[in-house]
């Protein structure tokens, strides 16, 4: 029979389960989207001129960063998802040995734990790839985000899915800086610090055909793409964003892809975005400023009157070096010229025509300058064959006094 003290004993089960209930923290997603994270991650790397990293904590880090921006609607949750985030980045990068697949927080943190992933006694000994897991709404496990930056100034960078809105559906992929004193615990993955062979992807079969340091300028609003081909002429390739007539870009190289067309690799100077663009829809208006020009010139010793000096250095370009020409001025303003084919990357100054040429000797006593010029070949396309442009880039004026 039913009685008083059954009564209290069946309430006293039902508060503690409705205890227990409320302890537990929210349930996680469903399978995310793996297709998307692939197709994200390919592209991002593609964007970047990237090639796969051998390390997996890479790997993680930059499939995380090609997530950024993404929604709940877009991965296709179906709750909260901070910890199949996770699970679906180790998979994307072949990890899933290191980072078990696992969609709740503390049970992620322990599947890693179990495939030998060592936990960190410090939060300051963090570093990008570590799995880290916040204190949020009261829980200790309450959200897990991936390492990107190490601490600084007692704050920790990481990216994380499931951020910003408490509707599963609108919250985000975002990269944010949280106070150390909101880490439960951090733990370093088993890593693979060996990629496997990265499936070919319609970049693989296009042509580099050049290094080039130069600025565009939009003719069409045609499409900047992630892949250097239209979408119609592989799937891979899918549309950034559309460019806008007049806007500039820096391009730093040219391909040549499947049906024989040249596209640039570039980045946009209005919003940093990257990706390709077809080279008929943009011109050629002049070399990166900076000039993509290293190195520096000095002289061996103060010129005396009658004595002879040195010119020391390397100059270096990520273009071709066509010449290199000196201009060496005295007190009286007469000049002395010298110019050498150089035909590579990088030229040592001495020995060289330069210094052979130009006579620190014959200078009157006074301040004087030398001053190099250096001819740069820059690649740009023009009605689809490659061509160069000869820019030359004045280097700063070595001053000096002749004793």
């Amino acid at each position: 029979m039913f009685n008083k003290k059954h009564f209290k004993r069946f309430t006293a089960i039902v508060l503690m389960a409705v205890m227990v209930f409320l302890m537990v923290p929210p349930c996680e997603a469903h399978a995310l989207d793996k297709a998307l994270f692939a197709r994200e991650y390919k592209a991002y790397l593609a964007r970047l001129g990237k090639a796969e990293s051998d390390k997996g904590a890479e790997r993680m880090v930059d499939c995380a960063k090609a997530m950024v921006g993404k929604t709940g609607k877009d991965v296709d949750s179906g709750g909260a998802w901070c910890a199949a985030f996770v699970s679906c980045c180790a998979q994307t990068v072949q990890e899933s040995a290191a980072v078990p697949y696992n969609v709740n927080v503390k049970g992620i943190y322990n599947a890693i734990k179990k495939a030998g992933g060592i936990p960190l006694v410090s939060v300051n000994s963090a570093k990008p790839g570590d799995i880290i897991i916040y204190r949020t709404c009261g829980y200790n496990y309450g959200h897990v985000e991936i390492v990107t930056k190490s601490v600084f100034n007692g704050r920790i960078t990481s990216i994380g899915g499931n951020t910003g809105n408490d509707n599963h559906r609108k919250a985000t992929v975002k990269e944010h800086s949280w106070s150390t004193s909101s880490v439960t615990a951090v733990i370093r993955p088993a890593y693979v610090h060996k990629a496997p062979a990265a499936p070919k992807t319609y970049l693989d079969k296009c042509t580099k055909a050049a290094v080039t340091s130069i600025i565009l300028t939009a003719d069409t609003r045609d499409y900047l793409m992630t892949m250097p081909c239209a979408s119609s002429t592989s799937k891979e390739s899918q549309a950034i964003r559309r460019m806008k007539t007049g806007e500039t870009f820096k391009a730093t190289a040219i391909y040549k892809n499947t049906a024989g067309n040249y596209w640039y690799l570039v980045k946009a100077d209005s919003d940093g975005k990257t990706g390709y663009i077809y080279a008929g829809s943009a011109h050629y208006s002049g070399i990166s400023s900076p000039a993509p020009i290293s190195g520096n010139v000095s002289l061996g010793m103060q010129p005396k009157k009658g004595k002879g000096c040195d010119l020391l250095g390397t100059i270096s370009s990520t273009l071709t070096i066509k010449t290199i020409s000196g201009v060496l001025v005295g007190s009286d303003n007469k000049k002395q010229t010298a110019t050498v084919s150089v035909g590579k990357k990088s030229f040592e100054i001495k020995p060289s025509a330069i210094n052979k040429n130009l006579k620190f000797g014959r200078l009157p006593k006074g301040k004087g300058y030398v001053q190099l010029f250096v001819t740069l070949q820059a690649p740009y396309v023009d009605r689809n064959t490659l061509q160069t442009k000869e820019v030359t880039v004045a280097l700063a004026k070595v001053w000096f006094t002749v004793k």
